[in-house]
């Protein structure tokens, strides 16, 4: 069989152009390249185009931002998957000498495969931890306004100065309490397109002030593009949330419990 580690193989060729990239990438001055493209985005052309890409890429994110974070986040993690599996192949010596090209192949393959399957749990997880992170957040606010509750009680001992019972029992339940509730798809939802719609509409409206910009045109202050933000963001999350109930209606409709009449009874009528 054809071996990986030789020119002939197309994930050899792959690899060489990916590590090529990469020594070319290290050698990079961010600082002389930042200052380069802002004195590009400076003038007309630039600025033009790149306000236009924003503007769009808010426009769709703002009415279907939701429902592209989780498959977006399956292919982010397919693809780190694949880079992941590749990187391990061709830095293993004895993998690399080993592993015929159509194994590698396979094992990369397969590795996006787990890697993306892995993501569609990976924002449940994230949901999780973040209302974990909001649960313990409200207990140490509580203990802090009200220090006298703030005790070791039973004497079972303190941790990072509090005790166990009440202060870290509290946290405990309320961290699992909040991650399950976000764990919930309608929580999810709710959040999800509540910040979609808030990152399309800082997309959108700073593309708009750089298509402004480039064109000459006039200066706007600061006042009326917080409102075109905020008037963005209501529309944004208004038009999501009517798309949700759209298709959930819809979906439960199409799953309406079906009722077969053809044996009922049938009244004789008279002559």
């Amino acid at each position: 069989m054809l071996p990986l580690n030789t020119s002939s193989c197309p994930i050899f060729t792959l690899h060489g152009y990916i590590a090529y990239t990469y020594e070319e990438y290290k050698h990079i001055d961010m600082n002389a390249t930042l200052e380069h493209v802002s004195k590009d985005l400076g003038s007309s052309g630039p600025a033009l185009a790149t306000g236009i890409a924003l503007a769009l890429v808010g426009l769709v994110g703002l009415f279907v931002g939701a429902r592209l974070v989780r498959p977006m986040l399956v292919l982010i993690c397919g693809c780190a998957g694949a880079l992941a599996a590749q990187a391990a192949l061709f830095n293993i010596d004895a993998l690399l000498s080993a592993t015929p090209c159509v194994v590698g192949g396979v094992s990369i393959a397969l590795a996006a495969i787990i890697a993306a399957l892995l993501g569609l749990f990976l924002l449940n997880f994230a949901f999780f931890m973040g209302g974990a992170a909001i649960g313990l957040a409200l207990v140490s606010l509580t203990f802090r306004f009200l220090p006298m509750l703030d005790v070791d009680a039973f004497g079972w001992g303190t941790l990072d100065g509090h005790g166990l019972v009440p202060f870290w029992a509290a946290a405990l339940v309320a961290a699992v309490a909040f991650g399950c509730l976000l764990v919930r798809k309608k929580e999810q939802q709710a959040i999800l397109i509540v910040l979609t719609s808030l990152v399309a509409a800082c997309f959108v409206t700073k593309g708009a002030n750089m298509i402004n910009a480039s064109q000459k045109g006039p200066k706007v202050p600061p006042e009326a593009s917080a409102a075109v933000l905020l008037v963005l963001f209501l529309l944004g999350a208004a038009v999501q949330c009517r798309r949700h109930k759209k298709r959930k209606a819809e979906m439960q409709t199409a799953y309406l419990p079906y009722t077969d009449t053809s044996a009922a009874p049938q009244r004789l009528l008279r002559p």
